[in-house]
């Protein structure tokens, strides 16, 4: 396995990767922040209050998410819908927003 597929998770209808300052600067985030990018998001089409791609999740139920397995595990452990904390930038423009991640989004 090269190492972008090692840093990938899958949990249920989500692709994420490790965030990183590189791919802060390919998406016109600002650098520094830690999480994972969303890579796929799986039956979200255009719902703006949805996970989108090209979204950083930097929280999962107020726990702080650094890499994939972090996410994974918080997801596992959850019995219920999941507060995400998500930055996205749109027009160049950084923003903060919470998604609710249900496990039946994922279809």
């Amino acid at each position: 396995l090269n190492s972008f597929s090692e840093r990938r998770a899958r949990p249920t209808g989500l692709t994420v990767v490790t965030f990183d300052d590189s791919l802060a600067l390919q998406i016109g985030h600002r650098p520094g922040v830690p999480g994972v990018l969303v890579t796929h998001s799986s039956g979200q089409d255009n719902n703006p209050e949805a996970l989108q791609l090209y979204d950083v999740i930097e929280e999962a139920g107020r726990q702080p998410i650094r890499e994939p397995a972090d996410l994974e595990r918080i997801m596992a452990a959850s019995t219920g819908p999941l507060l995400l904390k998500v930055s996205r930038t749109i027009a160049g423009e950084t923003e903060t927003r919470l998604v609710v991640w249900k496990s039946s989004d994922a279809q």
